[in-house]
């Protein structure tokens, strides 16, 4: 898995013709591919995406101005579908930004929405390892007790995220 970490979906579509494997995986309608973090932020600017804790499998909802983690519903809506710009991760539904609360890079700093302004608090790097990094520091989008917040990076805990496109 490794880099394919942010990459997991996001990709979807056949994989190489001719091999079996390729056409197992066509059928399923979803590949796992492994990409550099330059090549998943140009591939996350142009779709919208699903935000999946690793951990948990819970999707990333937005509902009235509030984040939940909920079961991915097989039916796209746009409260579980995210946009990137500029570094800032956007709920499709809402058009609401994520955003390190209080604007400081705090262990356990919650995440909340808030009106896209292109702060620092709003950008968050793209890893091929699945990390969400804030870009305040080096703290990741974590998910403590159902809420999502800032967290050191920690090897043993796993705090990774797939981003699966959707077109």
């Amino acid at each position: 898995a490794g880099a394919s970490g942010a990459a997991a979906g996001a990709a979807s579509g056949a994989a190489g013709a001719g091999s079996a494997e390729g056409d197992s995986r066509r059928k399923s309608g979803f590949v796992r591919m492994t990409f550099k973090s330059t090549d998943i932020r140009t591939i996350l600017m142009r779709y919208a995406f699903h935000m999946t804790f690793r951990l948990s499998s819970m999707a990333l909802t937005e509902r009235g101005g509030k984040l939940y983690l909920e079961e991915k519903r097989a039916d796209i809506t746009d409260d579980q579908l995210w946009n990137l710009k500029d570094d800032t991760i956007i709920s499709k539904s809402s058009n609401m930004a994520l955003e390190v609360s209080g604007g400081s890079a705090k262990k356990n700093a919650e995440i909340k929405l808030s009106k896209a302004s292109g702060s620092a608090a709003q950008k968050w790097g793209i890893g091929a390892d699945g990390l969400l990094t804030s870009e305040l520091g080096d703290l990741v989008l974590d998910v403590k007790d159902g809420k999502l917040v800032l967290n050191d990076r920690d090897k043993l805990s796993r705090q990774d995220w797939d981003l699966q496109i959707h077109q």
